[in-house]
């Protein structure tokens, strides 16, 4: 059986945690899912609302490309 993860890149308006950090933390979370043996992480794009702002995916992912080893990558919207 395989275990993915889905995640959103959410920012609550009003917020005072900046881009970066949500970048990081969702990064380091791709890392941890691969670290606790999750078989692939898939990233949302939603960013015609104001929750989210995951513009590209794909560069998402060739970035946790080089930050992880074995997990699967995919996109979930």
């Amino acid at each position: 059986m395989d275990v993915a993860s889905t995640y959103f890149f959410v920012v609550r308006l009003g917020s005072n945690v900046t881009d970066g950090t949500v970048y990081e933390q969702k990064l380091r979370l791709a890392e941890l899912a691969e670290e606790r043996g999750f078989d692939a992480v898939w990233p949302t794009e939603h960013h015609f609302f104001d929750y989210s702002f995951c513009p590209d995916n794909l560069k998402l992912l060739a970035f946790v490309a080089g930050r992880t080893t074995d997990i699967k990558l995919g996109t979930a919207a």
